[in-house]
């Protein structure tokens, strides 16, 4: 009985270890990709934006049909659209259907939802998308190294169904 005790005891100390440990991940995941990507998408930071993804970065749109890498992703932009971005403040929530994690990876999917306001006209736009990510971790930071995402008929309710990060 004490035998049967014991491993029970060993084997729900494993599985809380690594319980923590997953969160301890998810965590870091959060706090070094998520948060400074919703921040800096709504306040158009691209100097974070940029380093909060690797350098071999594949970006797939599937809408578009199309790969890009790290240069084109992040091309300057003309300053006529510049101008736009000034007139249209953003903002973007990620709410997560599947995160699976390990010491080095990390594959994420779930829906988001970008918010623009026009700073003239009060004029509001929504959007929604799919998106899957594949993370790794680079000198001990985690980057994006793959981004992909599809609008796959996603529209609020679809949106409520993924999970909220918790700050």
């Amino acid at each position: 009985m004490k035998k049967y005790l014991l491993l029970l005891v060993f084997t729900l100390t494993f599985f809380m270890v690594d319980a923590q440990s997953e969160t301890s991940l998810l965590k870091q995941i959060d706090d070094q990709v998520w948060k400074p990507f919703m921040n800096s998408f709504g306040k158009r930071n691209d100097t974070t934006f940029q380093s909060i993804h690797s350098r071999e970065v594949a970006r797939i749109s599937v809408d578009d049909n199309s790969i890009i890498d790290f240069d084109e992703y992040f091309k300057k932009l003309p300053d006529s659209t510049l101008t736009r971005y000034e007139v249209w403040k953003s903002s973007i929530e990620i709410r997560h259907l599947k995160r699976i994690v390990s010491p080095e990876q990390a594959f994420e999917t779930g829906y988001y939802k970008t918010t623009s306001q026009n700073t003239q006209t009060r004029e509001k736009r929504t959007g929604y998308g799919k998106f899957t990510v594949l993370l790794r971790k680079e000198n001990g930071i985690w980057k994006i190294f793959m981004d992909s995402d599809a609008n796959e008929g996603t529209d609020e309710a679809v949106f409520q169904t993924g999970k909220i990060i918790q700050y």
